[in-house]
């Protein structure tokens, strides 16, 4: 039985979560919002599975034998660059996998304006996996999905944070030739709450429910990120990162998950 016993020590990265064939595990929110395992002991067996699937307590074995990453540099063509938050390279990559008949897997936002991971396999639905968004996503059962998907010889893209990353490779516990991982440059992760938070606050300060979120909108081009947000009565709110207060939490560094500290 997988056991917290330092918040830093854990990343929510829901392996654990998606490896218990006894659903005995849930990813439930702390005081600040941020996911992590609780176990239903009622429930539990005490196979170790979750043990085993941890990326954090097998991260000696987990990257032992890897070569040495070779590095690239690229930038999309300006009309997938600018719906994108940087150089559109997701983009490309998700567009290789969708034309060779592949699912690519990545964060979205839903109809409550949620993070959350999801999969989609047609060039048509792209539009909800571009773009930044700075809060910690919730997995799901992503990485159980995926491994089906890698058995029947389908090609999968992911793409997520490097914890999410280190968590679904963990969870597969072997390497597959028809899966590409992209882990993002992450300076850390917001909880839902404190988004959630941030949307009540703008919504009753507008009078009106949130229709769409930008986090990058490239208001300023590169130089500046501005938060963007479309409500349903008509108003635009559009503020840099340097004004907007969920963007000045972010950038600043002292909303991220614990174990973000010592990532």
């Amino acid at each position: 039985m997988i056991k917290l016993c330092d918040k830093k020590d854990c990343t929510g990265c829901s392996s654990c979560y998606n490896v218990c064939v006894h659903q005995a595990l849930s990813m439930q929110p702390d005081k600040e919002g941020f996911l992590y395992p609780v176990i239903d002991v009622d429930k539990c067996k005490e196979c170790s599975l979750c043990e085993k699937a941890c990326p954090v307590l097998n991260e000696d074995k987990l990257y032992d034998n890897d070569p040495a990453p070779s590095t690239y540099a690229l930038c999309a063509e300006d009309s997938i660059c600018q719906r994108s938050s940087s150089g559109g390279a997701f983009s490309l990559l998700a567009m290789l996998f969708i034309n060779r008949g592949g699912v690519v897997f990545g964060a979205a936002i839903n109809s409550n304006n949620e993070v959350y991971h999801t999969s989609i396999t047609s060039i048509d639905e792209l539009d909800k996996l571009r773009g930044s968004k700075y809060v910690q996503s919730q997995i799901g059962d992503s990485y159980k999905i995926i491994e089906r998907y890698l058995k029947n010889g389908m090609l999968v893209c992911f793409s997520g944070t490097p914890c999410q990353v280190a968590g679904l490779e963990a969870f597969l516990g072997e390497k597959y030739d028809n899966l590409l991982s992209i882990d993002l440059i992450c300076p850390g992760v917001p909880s839902p709450e404190l988004w959630k938070k941030y949307l009540i606050y703008q919504e009753d300060k507008y009078n009106s429910k949130i229709d769409s979120v930008n986090f990058r909108n490239k208001t300023y081009g590169y130089q500046c990120s501005t938060m963007m947000l479309l409500f349903e009565n008509g108003d635009v709110y559009s503020q840099s990162g340097r004004t907007d207060p969920m963007m000045k939490l972010f950038v600043s560094g002292i909303a991220k998950s614990p174990s973000c500290y010592h990532c």
